[in-house]
């Protein structure tokens, strides 16, 4: 009985682990989503050096207008920091940095948003690709 109680402990302990370990979910602008506070954001990696960081519904389905804000903090290789505010721009916050930081070198990108000037919730994208 002993062993049964502390393997279900032991499980209850190691699932919020588990679910960090979860594959990457796939938002409808085809970029990964994170719970950031009561939404949801899909971070889409653009073409020029930029990042744009979609607002969703509880379904995940839907954008939500951007309101309030987003600051962007990348993590580069060698643990250098590049920290921009991400202005709305459309129906997303365009996280645009400067080229000495490039996104697809960068090892994470870290979220928080910003509503009425008090610092909100924070979500972490790896953006490291293993090689297969």
């Amino acid at each position: 009985m002993k062993t049964v109680f502390g393997a279900l402990v032991s499980l209850a302990l190691l699932a919020p682990l588990v679910a960090l370990a979860a594959p990457n979910e796939l938002g409808p602008h085809k970029g990964v989503i994170r719970k950031l506070g009561d939404f949801y954001t899909e971070v889409v990696i653009g073409s020029n050096n930029e990042i744009r960081v979609f607002l969703l519904d509880e379904s995940k389905k839907k954008t939500v207008k951007p309101t309030g804000g987003v600051v962007a903090t990348l993590t580069m290789k060698d643990k250098t920091l590049a920290t921009i505010r991400c202005p709305a721009s459309g129906d997303f916050f365009l996280c645009a940095f400067e080229e000495m930081y490039p996104v697809r070198a960068a090892h994470s990108l870290t979220l928080e948003t910003r509503r009425k000037g008090a610092k909100g919730h924070q979500a972490l994208y790896p953006l490291v690709q293993k090689k297969r």
